[in-house]
């Protein structure tokens, strides 16, 4: 009786857990942006929601990214949206997009 409440507990607390939003690693989100914006390693991040989708392990992101050149001046603040994805050893980032309609994508996404 003890091992059956003690799985129950166990699956509870691990079914709670995947609904907890992904902690950012913002190096793998610069990693993510790499073929979106001319200098992801000067890029800065806040705002950063996120939505979890129907699979547990899959989240819609959102949030501001502020921008440097190549040259290391500000180019400004954009928002963008994307996914993270749980994985095996790491979690997944997708950037989407980067500015043009990103803001109003997050806003229909409810983020």
């Amino acid at each position: 009786m003890r091992m059956l409440v003690g799985a129950v507990l166990l699956t509870i607390s691990s079914m709670s857990l995947a609904q907890y939003a992904p902690m950012l690693n913002e190096a793998l989100l610069r990693e993510a942006m790499e073929n979106l914006v001319e200098n992801p390693s000067g890029a800065a991040f806040d705002y950063v929601t996120y939505k979890r989708n129907k699979d547990a392990d899959d989240w819609t992101m959102c949030g501001r990214v502020s921008l440097k050149t190549a040259h290391g001046s500000d180019a400004g603040t954009e928002y963008f949206i994307g996914m993270v994805a749980a994985g095996e050893d790491r979690p997944y980032y997708y950037v989407f997009s980067v500015g043009g309609l990103s803001d109003q994508l997050c806003q229909l996404e409810g983020l």
